[in-house]
């Protein structure tokens, strides 16, 4: 009884960082494992997870949006089968800002060499990017240990917090249309309830002048939840720092995303073929059915961002013709930078075949990625439920099969993203090994699979 109470309130109450802002995923399973902590079960989820990989998708050329579909297979047996549908949205690339990069490094309150030592060696990378448009400038709330010539953009006294330490830069600059603040902050912690206030309105003010504001966070037990929202207060990124973190990447992400202009009124209708069925949206959208038709909307994402949404459809057993028409699809979205409306449309077409090797040959390795991610979520959740249920090594075993899965995938695909989710999964396996180790205990396993409420849940507007 004791134990179902504990995994109620665990898939109830945890506030899911991985849902909400940070453009790795599983980036959270990283930052608990590196705190030698479990994973909740909600911590990836399965709604909007896609959003943050790239896909194989066909770029645009001539419109802000290319329409992009895909069956998980071309060839179906001749007696029907249940068919997935993505349907992919890729975007074009946004041209490059001339934004200069100013960081505004936070040094921890207490006494912690090792965290100030992580924290002087970001600072170096990050001056060491090849990239940038202009010099980025770095200002310390405490003075570096390392005196560097790392150019500081105002020359100020010691700050004691990160209300005191932003407020200095509100006033006073020339401009702020070309800048870009970076927060990277080592303090974890907790401001009071008015000063965390401050610092989210001080992120939208700069916002409003022109600016942006981003947030690098580095070290065991961030704030989370204040931290994601100065950042999207000031229309920026919140990173979560992980031994996966590549400088060079992040400053193009960084980069790409403040560039970029927005995407807004994304409608999609989708007409199924004849005698096709609609039977669930996989990817979690809110669809409205009407007949052979369902429609739905995403939310607005920006140049460079893609989106994919994945549908399960009913194809019935072949009656005279070969080729099936699975859906047509269209698409209207509304671009902010050229203040016009743009439309696009394509169809989607199966064939029946007898033949089980053309079947099997024709399935579709985009598709089959998209399933692949959204799989992790899945073996999370079940990893979770094997904890709590006393059966460590079998939880082990579903995050080892899913690691091999994104592995062998990952390298068939020459794909990154797949091989560093591999990567972290590997970590939580070995967690999990050490785990089983130790002496189990009912508060044991509650305390692991607990994620700091404050932590991770937003009290301010």
């Amino acid at each position: 009884m004791k134990r179902a109470i504990i995994f109620f309130i665990l898939t109830t109450t945890i506030f899911l960082l991985a849902a909400c802002g940070t453009k790795r995923p599983l980036d959270v399973i990283e930052q608990q494992v590196g705190e030698n902590k479990l994973v909740p079960a909600n911590a990836v989820q399965k709604t909007g997870l896609l959003d943050a990989y790239y896909h194989l998708l066909a770029e645009p050329e001539n419109q802000p949006v290319a329409l992009n579909l895909a069956a998980n297979k071309t060839f179906i047996s001749s007696e029907g089968d249940n068919i997935i549908l993505q349907i992919g949205l890729a975007s074009q690339k946004p041209k490059r800002t001339n934004k200069q990069f100013h960081y505004l490094l936070m040094r921890p309150t207490t006494e912690t060499p090792a965290l100030n030592r992580q924290l002087e060696s970001l600072a170096k990378e990050l001056s060491e990017i090849k990239t940038y448009v202009h010099k980025p400038t770095f200002d310390w709330s405490v003075s570096p240990l390392d005196k560097s010539a790392l150019a500081p953009l105002l020359q100020h006294e010691e700050a004691t917090s990160m209300d005191t330490f932003i407020r200095r830069y509100l006033i006073g600059l020339d401009s702020y249309n070309n800048k870009h603040f970076v927060i990277v902050t080592a303090d974890h912690v907790g401001l009071g309830q008015k000063q965390q206030q401050n610092v989210a309105d001080m992120a939208a003010y700069l916002a409003g002048k022109g600016a942006s504001v981003s947030v690098v966070s580095l070290g065991e037990g961030p704030d989370a939840a204040f931290l994601l929202k100065v950042a999207e207060k000031g229309k920026g990124l919140f990173t979560l720092k992980t031994q996966s973190f590549q400088s060079e990447d992040w400053y193009k992400t960084e980069e790409n995303y403040i560039s970029a202009n927005s995407i807004t009124d994304v409608k999609i209708k989708v007409s199924l073929g004849k005698n096709i069925r609609y039977k669930r949206a996989i990817t979690g959208e809110t669809v409205n059915i009407n007949d052979d038709i369902f429609t739905y909307r995403l939310k607005d994402f920006k140049q460079g961002e893609q989106r994919v949404s994945l549908f399960e459809l009913t194809v019935p057993l072949m009656m005279l013709e070969a080729q099936q028409a699975l859906a047509s699809v269209e698409l209207s979205i509304f671009d902010v930078a050229s203040a016009r409306y743009y439309a696009d449309s394509k169809t989607q077409s199966v064939t029946y075949s007898n033949d089980l090797n053309q079947i099997n040959a024709s399935y579709n390795d985009r598709v089959n990625r998209s399933l692949t991610i959204l799989n992790t979520a899945d073996v999370i959740t079940e990893a979770s439920r094997l904890v709590q249920a006393s059966r460590p090594y079998q939880a082990m075993n579903v995050i080892s099969e899913q690691k091999e899965s994104l592995s062998i995938l990952g390298s068939r695909l020459n794909d990154d993203e797949l091989q560093r989710d591999a990567e972290i999964l590997g970590k939580y396996e070995k967690r999990l090994f050490d785990f089983a180790g130790e002496s189990f205990q009912s508060l044991k396993a509650w305390k692991d699979l607990s994620w700091d409420k404050d932590r991770f849940t937003a009290a301010i507007e």
